[in-house]
């Protein structure tokens, strides 16, 4: 059955601050930043990369209880730099939120960086129909809006035969 989504991504916290994290079920996104000046020569710190896209029963708990540091970190991301979570509630239920998630994952999965957690659902998407409408102050690096269609063979797989 064709479903639709839409959420809406506020602010979050950087990983050294699971605290000021909602404790609601929802969707996450994992962050790289830099530090650089703005057009006034202000230097601030801003959303670089996304890095990861997860989903979660209760938000502050995950990121207490298993953040996602260790899976985002690269040779090119050292163990003191900052990660920045953004947050997105979704209500609705456990499957519905896991779906979601995965329409995301798979319509990102190209500009994700390889090799760093997202695994699940990047050559098939296992669900019918899905649109997804995303808005909110934190939505760097994210299609606006999407219809992700059912995939069930990988893509290489049919180039291959």
């Amino acid at each position: 059955m064709k479903k639709r989504y839409e959420i809406s991504v506020g602010a979050g916290t950087w990983n050294t601050s699971p605290d000021t994290m909602p404790s609601e079920k929802g969707i996450y996104f994992v962050y790289r930043c830099e530090k650089r000046r703005d057009p006034e020569g202000k230097v601030g710190t801003y959303l670089s990369k996304l890095l990861y896209i997860g989903e979660s029963k209760d938000a502050r708990s995950r990121m207490k209880d298993h953040n996602r540091d260790d899976d985002v970190r690269t040779s090119d991301i050292p163990a003191k730099e900052a990660l920045y979570y953004t947050f997105a509630p979704f209500d609705g239920t456990d499957e519905e939120r896991i779906r979601l998630e995965s329409a995301i994952i798979y319509h990102h999965r190209k500009t994700l960086p390889k090799g760093i957690g997202n695994t699940k659902n990047t050559k098939t998407f296992p669900y019918d129909e899905t649109t997804v409408m995303i808005s909110g102050e934190y939505t760097f690096g994210l299609s606006k809006s999407f219809v992700q269609p059912r995939v069930d063979t990988p893509a290489e797989y049919v180039l291959a035969n």
